[in-house]
This record gives structure tokens, sequence and C-alpha cells, in this order.
């Protein structure tokens, strides 16, 4: 991504509606209306916002990634070993 800014207060924005939105993709049972919002949560100082759903495999997690390329990703996962496992890859490790 280009402008961080911008796609950080997107994905905010966004967070209301991500769970119906990839709920099928995800196979999050209900559309993904069963979470009381997302969180905050911290990688190799990565900044992680996700959401829990009923069964503990699923989850939408999602972060901006600054890799060792020097470009910014936007990634969203289904698991937190799948962000952590990306978050390596692009960092490096």
């Amino acid at each position: 991504i280009t402008d961080v800014p911008a796609v950080t207060s997107a994905m905010f924005e966004w967070e209301k509606d991500l769970p119906k939105a990839i709920g099928d993709l995800f196979q999050i049972q209900s559309g993904g209306q069963n979470i009381t919002g997302f969180s905050d949560n911290n990688y190799k100082d990565v900044k992680i916002r996700y959401a829990n759903f009923p069964t503990p495999d699923r989850t939408i997690d999602y972060s901006i990634i600054f890799a060792s390329d020097n470009n910014a990703y936007l990634v969203i996962a289904n698991s937190r070993e799948q962000i952590y496992s990306i978050i390596d890859k692009l960092l490096g490790f």
C-alpha cells in the first residue's frame, strides 16, 4: 500500500462490516455476528488487529506490515499463527 494512514483509517471503519463481508471466505458462521469487536495485539513490533469468533480456529487478523523490501502491505489472515507466519516472512525471518 502507498497511503498507510488512509488504509489504516479505512480498515478501522471497515471493522464493523468486515466479518460479514469476508465471513464466507473465512468460513465464519452466522456472518461474523458473534464478536464484540476487534482488539489489539503486537508481534515483533508489528501492530495487529484481531477478532475472535466462537470457535478458536475462526478469527480475523489484519495488519499493515512494513516489510524488509521497504514496502507496506495490508494482510488479512484467519488465525494468529497465520498472521505471525506472514509477518515473519515479510520481515525476512
